[in-house]
């Protein structure tokens, strides 16, 4: 025990018994506040275009990092290619639909099948969440995979009614069917890919965060 009645320290900041301070690692000091420690280096993700908003996420050559976000001015950003589907990996239980030519279907086809739920689409691969059907994903949610391509279908009164779509960074997608509410009250939260809405009805989703895609078109 020191003199001050705290564990005595040794130096490389771990504690003399090996353990390490709380709030700190055994070796590495900690980063100064607002920033992040990413590998050896300590960054400030708010404004680091090769670490926008967490450690490795980069932004395009022609983008910025502006408040943990890339940002591209006037939507000019070229769009970096989707990562490919992996071939002959195994289906997730989730992708109830199959994997065919790599990509995750998960169908929630017939009424209310998803409704309410929160569907994530596996890491690692393309993504397409089919909604038809009344209610078919009302009042849900669907995660889409960080890098891979995302598609939501929705066809059906309130098929996607009221769902958030939560875009990665990949291009992300979604088809509004005939149905004059398919898509009333769903919103997008675009990533930095490519966002896209089509709309066959009366309804259309909301597209947010427009400003950190790379491109993004709206009913």
């Amino acid at each position: 025990m020191g003199t001050d009645g705290a564990p005595p320290v040794a130096m490389d900041g771990a504690l003399a018994d090996g353990s390490v301070p709380p709030g700190g690692d055994s070796g590495t000091p900690a980063c100064p506040p607002g920033l992040v420690r990413c590998g050896s280096d300590c960054i400030d993700v708010s404004s680091d275009v090769a670490n926008c908003g967490e450690c490795g996420r980069a932004c395009s050559a022609e983008s910025t990092c502006v408040s943990g976000v890339c940002v591209c001015p006037g939507g000019a950003c070229a769009c970096p290619p989707a990562e490919p589907p992996p071939m002959g990996s195994d289906c997730p239980r989730v992708c109830s639909g199959g994997c065919a030519m790599g990509v995750c279907t998960i169908d929630c086809s017939g009424g209310a099948t998803c409704d309410g739920r929160d569907i994530e689409c596996p890491s690692g691969m393309a993504c397409t969440v089919v909604c038809t059907g009344e209610d078919a994903c009302d009042t849900g949610s669907v995660r889409c995979p960080e890098r891979h391509a995302c598609t939501l279908v929705c066809e059906g009164l309130d098929a996607c009614g009221d769902l958030d779509l939560r875009c990665g960074d990949g291009p992300c997608s979604i088809a509004c069917g005939t149905d004059p509410a398919s898509c009333a009250g769903t919103t997008v939260e675009c990533g930095a890919g490519a966002c896209s809405a089509t709309c066959g009805g009366g309804s259309s989703p909301s597209l947010t965060g427009c400003d950190g895609a790379c491109a993004c078109t709206s009913c």
